[in-house]
């Protein structure tokens, strides 16, 4: 078994932390921000709230998650965020995603990675 570490929540680490997962790996994912989804997340700043994808519903889902509406459509930021909401619980991630922290450096020595984080509370884990 392998140790991950995934840095960022977005989609492209969400579906990295489940493949690592399905692989057997000890996983982990740390996201800086309090919400999952990168800049289709819950944060009104993130991306403006009239934003919609510019490719449709049925090519932005994940092949093992289809989308709900098979009709083809352009999702709105966020629609697409409770989208990726609802594949993080569906295959059990956010028990292996830790929010509101920060990877303040990942170094390889001696063929071993050395990773630091900070929580929300200041606090620097050495893992």
């Amino acid at each position: 078994m392998v140790r991950v570490v995934v840095i960022g929540g977005g989609p492209c680490g969400l579906v990295t932390l489940k493949e690592m997962l399905e692989a057997g790996h000890d996983a982990e994912c740390f996201e800086s921000k309090d919400y999952i989804g990168g800049v289709f997340g819950a944060d009104p700043d993130a991306a403006y709230d009239g934003l919609y994808l510019t490719t449709s519903n049925v090519f932005m889902a994940y092949s093992d998650f289809p989308c709900k509406d098979a009709k083809i459509r352009y999702s709105r930021k966020d629609e697409y965020a409770q989208y990726l909401v609802d594949y993080a619980e569906a295959f059990g991630l956010m028990k292996r995603l830790t929010l509101k922290t920060t990877v303040d450096s990942a170094v390889r020595k001696d063929g071993t990675w050395a990773v630091v984080t900070t929580t929300a509370g200041g606090d620097r884990v050495h893992r």
